[in-house]
C-alpha cells in the first residue's frame, strides 16, 4: 500500500503545551492506516520522544546530521549517534541550512551517506531560489541538486530516500506556483531521478514543502505527482495534524 507522508518539522519550536504531552496527542491523533508521520524532533527530546512515540504508524525524525563520524568534532551530532537513540529518518539540507549556514548538495551528498551506512532513511530537501523561480528555472536547479546529492549513491540506497520540494517564497505556493506548476515540478523530480538511474518508474516518495495550514492542506494532500506534505512552523498545531489524519 502506497500510503501519505505527512513530516512534521518542529525546529525549535517549543510546543505550547510541552514535548510530553505533545507527543503523548500524536499517539492518539495517528489513527490513519493509509497515512505516516515523521516527527523531526530536536536532538534533546530524542530520549522522550523514542519512550512516548510508540505508534507504529510514527517515525521518529531528526533535523541534521553531522557529514563524517570524527571523533573529534566538538558540537556535531553523528549518524551513529542518531542511530543508538532510535532514529528512523534525518533531514538533509533544509531549506533554512542552505539559507542560513550555506548548506550545499555537496556537503548534503556526504551526509546521505553517512545516514545511509547507519540504515537511516534521508530526507533530502531541494528548491530554487525565487529568482531561479521566476526565470523558470526550477527544474534545472533542482536536476543538479539532485545530481551532487545523489553522487555514488546506490540505487538500492536511493530507494530510502525522500525527496522534498520547498518553493522559494515565504508565504506558501500561493503566492508563487499554480497547483499545476507543481505537479510539473513532482513530475521532473521522478522522472529525472528515473533516468539518473535508468529504471522506468519511480517508486519512492516526493513530498510537498510550503506553508501548510488549515486552508490548504487538503489541496496539498491531492497533490498529483506527490506523495505527501511537509509542515514547519504548523507543527506544533494539534488541531490541525487531526484534521490532516482524518481527511480522507
Amino acid at each position: 500500500m502506497n500510503r501519505t507522508l505527512v513530516i512534521a518539522n518542529l525546529k525549535t519550536i517549543y510546543p505550547q503545551e510541552g514535548y510530553v504531552k505533545y507527543f503523548k496527542q500524536l499517539n492518539k491523533i495517528v489513527k490513519n492506516k493509509n497515512k505516516v508521520l515523521c516527527v523531526c524532533v530536536p536532538f534533546v527530546c530524542a530520549t522522550i520522544a523514542k519512550k512516548i512515540l510508540k505508534n507504529k504508524n510514527i517515525l521518529i525524525s531528526f533535523q541534521n546530521v553531522a557529514e563524517n563520524s570524527v571523533a573529534t568534532n566538538t558540537g556535531e551530532i553523528t549518524a551513529r549517534m542518531l542511530k543508538e537513540v532510535g532514529a528512523d529518518c534525518c533531514l538533509v539540507c533544509h531549506k533554512e541550512r542552505r539559507q542560513n549556514f550555506n548548506e550545499d548538495y555537496d556537503l548534503a551528498n556526504l551526509k546521505i551517506k553517512e545516514l545511509l551506512s547507519q540504515n537511516i532513511f534521508p530526507i533530502l530537501c531541494v528548491g530554487e531560489n525565487e529568482q531561479e523561480l521566476k526565470k523558470r528555472k526550477s527544474l534545472a536547479v533542482i536536476e543538479k541538486q539532485l545530481e551532487k546529492a545523489l553522487k555514488d549513491v546506490s540505487l538500492q540506497n536511493a530507494k530510502n530516500i525522500t525527496i522534498v520540494y520547498e518553493p522559494p517564497i515565504e508565504g506558501g505556493p500561493e503566492n508563487s506556483l499554480a497547483l499545476t506548476d507543481l505537479s510539473v515540478i513532482g513530475e521532473g523530480i521522478k522522472n529525472f531521478i528515473s533516468d539518473l538511474y535508468r529504471i522506468k518508474s519511480y517508486n519512492f516518495k516526493v513530498v510537498f514543502g510550503g506553508n501548510i495550514n488549515e486552508n490548504n492542506f487538503s489541496n496539498f494532500l491531492r497533490l498529483k505527482n506527490f506523495d505527501g506534505i511537509i509542515l514547519g512552523r504548523n507543527s506544533v498545531n494539534v488541531a490541525l495534524l487531526q484534521s490532516i489524519f482524518d481527511a480522507e
